[in-house]
């Protein structure tokens, strides 16, 4: 997933990173992790969601953009680098 300079609050204990997928495909439930960041940077995909008006969507797949609800908060996010899942 990249594009990491655009985020936002959707509430307490949760943000939404907005980007283009590169590989694979992201599933809610996904765990993923700042590349290179360690295994303490993990956060978990809540939900996925595109277009405009943003509706809720079961997959991101590579090259598509959308927005990915995760956990944690902003002060959490302060980074510009890409987000994988661990395996990648």
């Amino acid at each position: 997933m990249q594009d990491k300079y655009t985020l936002y609050d959707d509430g307490p204990g949760t943000v939404v990173l907005s980007g283009q997928a590169l590989t694979g495909v992201f599933r809610p439930g996904d765990g993923l992790e700042i590349l290179g960041g360690g295994p303490d940077t993990g956060v978990v995909i809540l939900e996925i969601r595109q277009g405009v008006p943003s509706v809720t969507v079961d997959s991101l797949p590579a090259g598509e953009y959308g927005d990915l609800l995760v956990d944690g908060n902003l002060g959490d996010f302060e980074f510009t680098d890409k987000l994988v899942r661990p395996t990648e």
